[in-house]
């Protein structure tokens, strides 16, 4: 990517935050790909709509709904929180936090989990969206935290990894990492599994620590960073780690996807690619969106590439959700989703949800899908064959 292309990308977002992060869009200079016919082999009903809060402002702004059994958690910066129904859309509970919210929602057993522009954690009764406690941390929260019933992990934009207690918020460990010169503006969602948090960072590593004590297990570098200027050399790994099996797998910008031990961090193998959006998972296969827009995927155990699209290039689109049927993305450009076959990457649904755009990923329970558009509005659709 030119180093022109990458200031035009992160000018207006870094004036407004400062010089050590970059905006870092999915979006590119070049124009957007114009969407092409295709044999339609699903279609997408909507079945209600409900508005959740204000929507987004800055171009590469995500707040990501999360959707855990029969209901759906969704934020707006404002800090209105919302619990949905999914089947009929009709709002739970609402929580008014009255402030400017950067971090995606979150949820675990217990709490839903909001970060904040000021660098507070909001953790909030599932039940009743009652406030639960708020722990103020070092730095702007740009990713979802995640957790369990007695730990809380968040990062934080300076690099440094928390741990919190699950029952009122106390710190329990703090890590300070390294950050590069210049970085891009964002943050990889942690992982907590068992005793372990594994996370991206912005050196191009992933690392995974004790979750007693934040204790280094083991870390792997994903992306070595390469180029004369600090902007070249970019490397970060904005993105959750994704785990099946014994792998753990992490994507990074202008580095590529490793499949890496989940025991020894060693790398199990590489594939070049740039990226900032988080990893899917099907039926043996792991999906991206490339920072161009073209969707790809590979073999889980060697890496091979499967198939890859390049319909939708510079398209903004969203990380993927992959379901029995089909794989999704959003389309920031033109407000669609578009549906594609899992065995060949062709396209065979859409529907125009708003065109404000989508840039947060689609949700799915197998049946239907959730989208948010840019405009605040959650909608859910019906996917039915043709």
């Amino acid at each position: 990517m030119s180093l022109m292309r990458l200031l035009l990308i992160g000018l207006l977002p870094t004036l407004a935050v400062g010089c050590s992060s970059f905006g870092g869009s999915d979006d590119d200079v070049d124009p957007p790909t114009e969407l092409t016919e295709f044999s339609a082999q699903l279609r997408l009903e909507k079945l209600w709509d409900q508005d959740i809060g204000s929507g987004l402002s800055v171009v590469d702004m995500v707040l990501n709904p999360v959707l855990d059994g029969n209901v759906i958690y969704a934020v707006d910066p404002s800090g209105q929180v919302t619990a949905l129904n999914k089947a009929n859309g009709r709002p739970q509970w609402r929580s008014d936090l009255d402030t400017h919210i950067t971090g995606s929602v979150a949820i675990t057993d217990d709490l839903v989990l909001v970060g904040s522009q000021d660098g507070d954690l909001y953790a909030l009764d599932r039940v009743d969206g009652s406030v639960e406690w708020t722990t103020r941390l070092s730095s702007e929260i740009l990713a979802p935290a995640d957790g369990n019933q007695e730990v809380v992990v968040v990062s934080t934009q300076d690099g440094t990894i928390h741990a919190l207690n699950a029952a009122d918020g106390s710190i329990r460990w703090s890590q300070d990492i390294q950050k590069p010169l210049l970085t891009l503006r964002g943050n990889g969602q942690p992982r907590v599994t068992g005793d372990t948090v594994y996370i991206g960072l912005d050196n191009g590593k992933v690392s995974a620590h004790r979750l007693t004590d934040g204790g280094l297990v083991w870390e792997a570098r994903v992306a070595i960073p390469e180029g004369t200027t600090e902007l070249e050399r970019m490397v970060d790994v904005d993105t959750r780690p994704l785990i099946f099996s014994d792998l753990l797998f992490a994507v990074s910008y202008q580095g590529g996807l490793m499949a890496i031990d989940l025991e020894s961090g060693r790398s199990s193998w590489f594939q070049e690619g740039s990226s900032r959006k988080d990893l899917a998972y099907f039926g043996g296969l792991i999906v991206t969106t490339m920072l161009d827009g073209r969707v790809v995927t590979y073999s889980v155990t060697t890496g091979a590439q499967i198939w890859e699209t390049s319909a939708f290039l510079h398209r903004g689109v969203t990380a993927p959700v992959a379901t029995s049927r089909f794989v999704a993305v959003g389309d920031r450009e033109g407000g669609y989703v578009h549906l594609v076959d899992r065995r060949t990457g062709d396209t065979i649904g859409r529907v125009r949800v708003d065109s404000s755009g989508v840039s947060a990923a689609p949700l799915s329970d197998g049946s239907n899908l959730y989208v948010l558009d840019r405009d605040g509005t959650l909608s859910a659709y019906s996917v039915q064959a043709i």
